[in-house]
């Protein structure tokens, strides 16, 4: 009885995580959706958000990679400080011609966004190949840039 009764409340507490997970995100989506352009949505922040049609400006030197997907992959082993993998891995796909390394100050065209990936497409001025970057690293410019 006393198993059966701690596996419902086990669904309950289970219930309730995912709610407040699913509260959370809704919460900071609405933050950074409403958020005036030029401002952080996020307390921390103080570069202006780049969007889709921006010219903008890396603020660090940041691998490109032909898919989103790496360079999330790629920025999950700096959050978690492991620098020798990302480095073996930035040097393994760069090597393999899916990745370029943009030095810090790259002018840039943001062509696309992957808000929820946090990964923007952009092209150097000039170029036509496109790359990924993280979105946490471009501060929009004026004009053209």
């Amino acid at each position: 009885m006393t198993s059966a009764v701690s596996g419902r409340v086990w669904e309950k507490v289970k219930l309730v995580l995912v709610g407040l997970a699913a509260v959370s995100l809704a919460v900071h989506a609405y933050s950074w959706w409403t958020a005036p352009r030029g401002q952080p949505a996020v307390a921390g922040g103080s570069a202006a958000r780049a969007v889709t049609g921006d010219a903008a400006v890396l603020r660090r030197e940041v691998p490109g990679c032909r898919s989103g997907e790496t360079v999330s992959a790629l920025m999950r082993m700096l959050v978690a400080r492991d620098v020798e993998a990302f480095q073996k891995g930035a040097a393994m796909h760069e090597e393999a011609g899916e990745c370029v390394a943009f030095e810090k100050g790259a002018r840039v065209f943001v062509t696309d966004m992957a808000v929820w990936q946090g990964v923007a497409k952009v092209r150097r001025v000039g170029a036509v190949t496109e790359y990924w970057v993280d979105s946490g690293f471009l501060e929009k410019v004026a004009g053209t840039p």
